[in-house]
């Protein structure tokens, strides 16, 4: 027989087998692995230059081959033994699938008829969900247990708070003052035993009256006590 099949180059020994039985529209069957068996050969003894790690998987398919026509041919040698052919037809339709979808991708590829897309990560579980064997009890042993590890709290610093007047109050009282005495020391009116806060309100008040001109201030001598008396109006 003549082998009338223009190979090109082929990655495996599988690709030949597969060409070589689409080469006969057949499919992938029993009969057409045995059809193809003298090509098969005449192939492989045409191989040259081929890597021996090759060579050895296109002689491992060759053997089977083989074997699988002997035994078409001589089934009563060979009783109930019907694995290897069938390793083999699903290896040739596995790789037929592959090669199949190895073209469609390339299409594809080729005519940019394809799209990236990004997939959407996974929703996140936003309520608390406890593992199925918890109970109240485990629950509450771990919060004592929790709130055992924690820091205990520094107690805050006290602090005493004073009422302290406006300045519009502390006017009021200077001007019920001179109401009833003629003259009012201006330290009088300034100093105070409860806080600094109450020394600054009564200065502002007095400058304050000093502005409207309700009040003047006199001093007899330097450093003497400054004296606070109304201005009739």
């Amino acid at each position: 027989m003549t082998l009338t099949l223009k190979l090109q180059q082929f990655s495996g020994p599988l690709d030949v087998l597969l060409a070589l039985i689409e080469d006969k529209r057949m499919p992938i069957t029993d009969l057409s692995i045995s059809a193809v068996t003298e090509q098969y050969l005449q192939h492989v003894e045409q191989l040259d230059a081929i890597n021996p790690e090759e060579l050895a998987d296109f002689l491992g398919i060759a053997t089977k081959l083989v074997l699988y026509k002997s035994k078409l041919l001589l089934p009563q040698f060979f009783p109930e033994e019907e694995e290897d052919e069938e390793s083999l037809q699903e290896q040739l339709r596995r790789y037929k699938l592959f090669v199949d979808v190895s073209k469609h991708v390339s299409m594809l590829w080729t005519k940019q008829r394809y799209s990236v897309f990004r997939v959407e990560p996974p929703k996140k579980q936003h309520e608390f969900v406890p593992p199925q064997k918890t109970t109240q009890d485990t629950m509450h042993k771990s919060m004592v247990q929790l709130l055992r590890r924690l820091a205990p709290r520094k107690p805050l610093p006290q602090v005493t708070m004073h009422k302290t007047i406006s300045v519009k109050e502390k006017i009021q009282t200077i001007r019920q003052l001179l109401k009833k005495v003629k003259t009012v020391h201006f330290h009088d009116v300034v100093s105070s035993k409860k806080n600094k806060s109450e020394i600054i309100i009564g200065f502002l008040a007095v400058l304050e009256l000093v502005k409207q001109q309700h009040v003047a201030l006199s001093q007899n001598t330097s450093f003497s006590n400054i004296v606070i008396s109304p201005i009739k109006q």
